[in-house]
């Protein structure tokens, strides 16, 4: 027998992963600020089993999910000021407060995640810079990308 899952939400973003190599997902949603994670198996209902929640009026651009780690890119109004920021949170982490780590970019300026889950590192591109982030936990390696190198091999 297979489930359903019927979302009531008005949902802006989601992001589905596979939890190991059954058919079980972890599913991730955002309607605003807010972020649900649900965990799913084909023979049961989704079951919440976090919330987390960014800067009141935030607007989520990216969302990635894998087993241990949402990553959201967000664009928000800090003080009169919109700021976009990478917030990276864990099961252990529910608010922007405790974020595991949070990355700010310039906001006029073009900005990439791309996230590699199988060596869990993190790339951001923004504003002609670019960052290689290695996370296991509780450990989080930041390195910077030297584009002078670029084209010298």
């Amino acid at each position: 027998m297979r489930s359903r899952f019927d979302l009531k939400l008005d949902i802006t973003r989601f992001r589905v992963d596979r939890l190991g190599f059954n058919d079980d997902l972890n599913v991730v949603a955002t309607n605003g600020n807010t972020i649900y994670q649900f965990e799913w198996d084909v023979t049961s209902p989704p079951t919440l089993i976090n919330k987390y929640n960014l800067i009141p009026g935030s607007k989520v651009e990216q969302i990635f999910v894998d087993y241990n780690f949402v990553i959201v890119s967000a664009v928000s109004a800090w003080d009169t000021t919109a700021v976009r920021k990478t917030w990276i949170f864990t099961k252990t982490a529910n608010t922007y407060l405790n974020a595991y780590n949070v990355f700010d970019a310039p906001y006029n300026s073009p900005h990439i995640l791309v996230w590699n889950e199988h060596g869990s590192t993190l790339h951001i591109f923004h504003n002609y810079a670019a960052y290689y982030i290695q996370m296991s936990l509780p450990y989080l390696t930041l390195k910077s990308v030297d584009i002078t190198k670029v084209n010298t091999t």
